[in-house]
């Protein structure tokens, strides 16, 4: 099993809880919402300190936050998440099934980020296709993916700022100031 054979079998649990699913989305292999709040979930073949490191990360920005793992976890690994408030989920033979489920999330202290995101993804259509889990090739990745469409928009919008960019082009960032730091050098004018 890969990585990204996880993923649909990911996507379809959250949608049967009543989720809109948008994968690599915020940097994240999945981010979910319902309009009142965001599930994030991070994926692995295993349990690995890299996946506790990632869904630490999550943690600051929702509450609800999962690790999901295509074998079962180790001890270590698992008191760490735990820590952390996270969830835990097996993705095996297509099916999920919920080892954990999410504890008191110590580690979410910007709450102010969670409605910020639910309004961001409010409006945004689902995707149709859900690609995610895929290893990231060096120069193959979404801001890679994203730069030719930031320098049409800007040659389009020479007068734009990043904050409109942000809002008008679907892109993985969690706000415009990440979104214009990263992707500036695409610019062909100055930044504004």
């Amino acid at each position: 099993m890969r990585e990204s054979d996880m993923a649909l079998p990911v996507a379809n649990w959250l949608k049967s809880q009543g989720y809109r699913v948008y994968p690599e989305e915020m940097q994240y292999d999945f981010v979910a919402s319902n309009d009142e709040q965001i599930v994030i979930v991070e994926m692995k073949l295993s349990l690995t300190w890299k996946l506790c490191q990632q869904v630490s990360r999550a943690a600051y920005n929702c509450v609800r936050t999962y690790a999901a793992i295509a074998t079962k976890p180790r001890d270590k690994n698992y008191k760490v998440l735990k820590d952390y408030g996270a969830g835990i989920i097996l993705v095996r033979n297509g099916q999920v099934v919920v080892l954990d489920e999410p504890g008191t999330n110590r580690l979410h202290i910007r709450k102010y980020w969670e409605p910020q995101i639910i309004e961001r993804l409010r409006n945004k259509p689902e995707p149709k296709e859900i690609i995610a889990g895929i290893p990231q090739l060096k120069g193959n990745g979404p801001m890679q993916r994203l730069m030719p469409i930031v320098r049409e928009y800007f040659e389009r919008n020479p007068k734009a700022t990043w904050k409109q960019a942000f809002s008008e082009i679907p892109n993985h960032y969690a706000n415009y100031r990440s979104f214009g730091q990263h992707l500036s050098h695409a610019r062909v004018t100055d930044c504004v």
